[in-house]
């Protein structure tokens, strides 16, 4: 009901005011008395022990201060910018509803429950933005500008735009991939499937740099931004609903544990209800024997009882005899198979084998403990990222002098990470079976290792002293590949990051599986693609025209 235009003197003002003062009186009876049954803070049941109770009474002084604040400020003008904050403060009173309604309640449990393990899908999240905006960088950094203008039939490169007509611009895209901070920017338009289209459409038009755009110069492209909404944008934004409801079914669980406790409480106390009037029926039973002039030894009051109790403990007695006569034959009937199995356990306790890297050399040893320390994994990670940082500080226009500078930086990283790969792999021992864990770990080792070596060799060749242009493998593909590894390179050292991944590996095979049952079956019925750009300019070769006839450039 609060409006910014009651006016201070109305009767609403004050009729609001003093339904104000009377929730506040209510809210603080009810702290009060809870306080005083309760504890304040020692004891089991103390108020402040609970957290909503901690909302709750900090809600309460809240509200006290606020009319404190309200009283004061008539009197002292400059109080009223404090008033205004405890004001803002006051509009949190509906949280209070959470601790009573369950639903609620539920919700905001599972909430909070849920902050640790999305805390490790942001990171898992944020790796593939990085991965993905390096080799952004990599293929796209300065191919996203555009000649725009009356005549641009002809443009071909920047020189052509510019020198052609003076009224052409030579203008770049709103979402571009120059620098790294661009790329994660355009990928997260990306990921939110708005506006996708112009953007992957505009990365199949890139020729080169400082080069006009030509349609579908490159429809290879497809494959980065399409793996990147299917890995980044469906799956992995996903699995933040997916660790929500997981949660929730967990939370959902233990308060269903907490209601049957609080029933038994309940039923408990029932009981004990009528036991204490039994009780005093029976008491009253004795006092009217005595009044009749009765002795009350007498008489058999609890004989019925007494009879049932002695049926009930009878049964009981036979049902564990025959327990116990079933159990001591299966026991003497099992007892040589558990011998057996003693025997066996002695026998492979004595033949056991000594560890795998007991036959070690000296100089093997060492590297193996150098390995297995906790400050190797801490150092490896440490140059993990301090690479993947050198790699993102590529963007367009970069100096020569800095491109160059970083080259040996990176040079000697990956020299310590291919040792830090082969050092680990050397773990594996080939004269005894290799769990599945450590054959996984060798295997993404050696895959790095590998990888590693690769671009090694290509930033020998292109910028050693006889560099060569052309090169069997891509530098973009190398870099791509490398970040990559990295990553999961990295991850290996973090269970909850790596169970995680494990999980989105194994999710991601039913989908491809149906995506391509639904390709083999929809293939022969395709249609020849059609443009993406319509209408068409007549008097130019590429669309992008300020003529209105024409495809006008995203704003």
């Amino acid at each position: 009901m609060e409006r910014p235009n009651i006016p201070p003197d109305s009767t609403e003002r004050q009729i609001l005011m003093i339904f104000n003062y009377i929730f506040t009186v209510v809210f603080g009876a009810e702290m009060f008395i809870k306080v005083i049954a309760q504890g304040l803070l020692h004891g089991k049941g103390a108020y402040f022990s609970s957290g909503w109770n901690v909302m709750d009474g900090s809600l309460v002084i809240i509200s006290f201060i606020d009319v404190l604040m309200s009283v004061l400020a008539t009197t002292s003008p400059r109080i009223f910018g404090i008033l205004r904050v405890f004001r803002l403060l006051r509009a949190l009173r509906p949280l209070r509803v959470i601790n009573r309604a369950p639903g609620l309640k539920l919700v905001v449990q599972t909430l909070l429950s849920s902050l640790q393990p999305i805390g490790n899908i942001v990171l898992i999240c944020c790796t593939f933005f990085i991965i993905f905006g390096i080799l952004g960088v990599q293929l796209f950094k300065g191919t996203f500008f555009y000649c725009d203008g009356p005549d641009i039939s002809e443009v071909v490169t920047r020189n052509d735009c510019l020198t052609r007509n003076k009224e052409n611009l030579w203008l770049n895209r709103k979402y571009n991939f120059d620098d790294l901070g661009q790329a994660l920017m355009s990928l997260f338009v990306l990921s939110s499937k708005d506006g996708w289209v112009n953007i992957m459409y505009t990365g199949l038009d890139a020729v080169g740099v400082d080069l006009q755009p030509v349609e579908n110069y490159s429809q290879w492209r497809l494959l980065y931004f399409i793996s990147f909404l299917l890995l980044v944008g469906f799956f992995v934004l996903n699995m933040f609903v997916g660790v929500v409801v997981e949660n929730f079914h967990r939370c959902r669980e233990e308060q269903e544990k907490e209601e049957k406790a609080r029933r038994a409480a309940k039923r408990a106390k029932k009981l004990e209800k009528k036991r204490k009037k039994y009780e005093k029926i029976r008491e009253e039973r004795v006092k009217s024997l005595i009044a009749a002039g009765i002795d009350p030894s007498s008489v058999d009051i609890d004989g019925e009882i007494r009879r049932r109790r002695r049926r009930k403990r009878e049964l009981m007695r036979r049902k564990l005899a025959s327990l116990s006569i079933k159990s001591q034959g299966n026991i003497q009937s099992l007892q040589p198979d558990v011998m057996t199995v003693f025997s066996k356990i002695n026998r492979s306790w004595e033949m056991r084998e000594p560890p795998y890297y007991s036959q070690y050399s000296k100089a093997r040893l060492f590297i193996h403990n150098i390995v297995t320390s906790k400050y190797f994994d801490l150092a490896i990670a440490a140059v993990i990222g301090l690479n993947v940082v050198t790699m993102a500080m590529e963007f367009y226009k970069m100096p020569k002098e800095q491109s160059h500078s970083t080259v040996p930086l990176n040079r000697h990283q990956r020299f310590w990470l291919l040792l830090s790969g082969v050092a680990i792999a050397d773990q594996s021992s080939f004269y005894r079976p290799i769990p599945c864990s450590l054959l996984r770990h060798t295997t993404h080792t050696l895959i790095f290792s590998l990888i590693t070596s690769i671009e090694l060799l290509f930033d020998f060749y292109h910028y050693g002293p006889k560099p060569v242009s052309s090169f069997l493998i891509p530098h973009t593909l190398i870099a791509a590949l490398s970040t990559f590894v990295n990553s999961l390179f990295g991850f290996s050292h973090c269970s909850q990051t790596c169970i995680l991944l494990h999980h989105l590996t194994y999710t991601l095979m039913s989908p491809l599986h149906t995506s391509a049952l639904a390709s083999l079956t929809l293939a022969p019925n395709l249609h020849p693609p059609l443009s993406h750009h319509t209408p068409l300019c007549p008097s130019s070769s590429y669309p992008y025209s300020s003529s209105s006839a024409c495809l006008s450039p995203p704003a």
